[in-house]
C-alpha cells in the first residue's frame, strides 16, 4: 500500500512482511524530515505493522541536523508501537562496527535495529524470524 510518493520520498506499507518501507532520495530538509517521519509514525499505527526498514542509501545530507529531535521526540513515539524489528540501510561506508543494538520498549518487548548496506538484505532479515 503506497502511503506517499514524491520525487524525494516514498512511504509503502508491505503486507506480506508487516513493514513499512520509508526511503528517502536527494536532499532534504528540516521540516521535510520532520513531516516525513511523522507521516511515517502515523503508517505504522494505521497498519500496526512489526517492522520498519528506513532507507537513507541515496539521501544526501552534509550533517545530521535533526538528532535532538530524532531523540527527543521520534524515537520514543517509536518506541510505543509494537515494532520489533527496525532496519536502517545506508551507504556500505556508513554501516556502524556494531550492527546490532537492542531497546527495550516501554511494554516490555524489545526493539531490534540492525544496519545494512543493500535493501534486499534488509528485507531478508525482517522476512525471518528471530533476530
Amino acid at each position: 500500500m503506497l502511503y506517499i510518493d514524491q520525487p524525494n520520498l516514498q512511504i509503502y506499507y508491505n503486507q506480506v512482511l508487516n513493514c513499512t518501507i520509508h526511503t528517502w532520495k536527494g536532499y532534504f530538509l528540516e521540516e521535510e524530515y520532520r513531516r516525513a517521519m511523522s507521516h511515517c509514525l502515523d503508517l505504522i499505527s494505521k497498519t500496526g505493522a512489526r517492522n520498519l526498514i528506513l532507507n537513507v542509501q541515496a539521501a544526501k545530507y552534509e550533517y545530521w541536523v535533526e538528532d535532538s529531535w530524532t531523540a527527543d521526540m521520534w524515537f520514543p513515539a517509536l518506541m510505543q508501537t509494537d515494532l520489533q524489528k527496525f532496519a536502517i540501510v545506508v551507504n556500505e561506508s556508513q554501516l556502524p562496527s556494531s550492527n546490532y543494538y537492542f531497546y527495550p520498549f516501554i511494554n516490555d518487548g524489545l526493539l531490534v535495529i540492525r544496519y545494512f548496506a543493500w535493501l534486499e538484505e534488509a528485507q531478508d532479515w525482517i522476512s525471518r524470524k528471530g533476530l
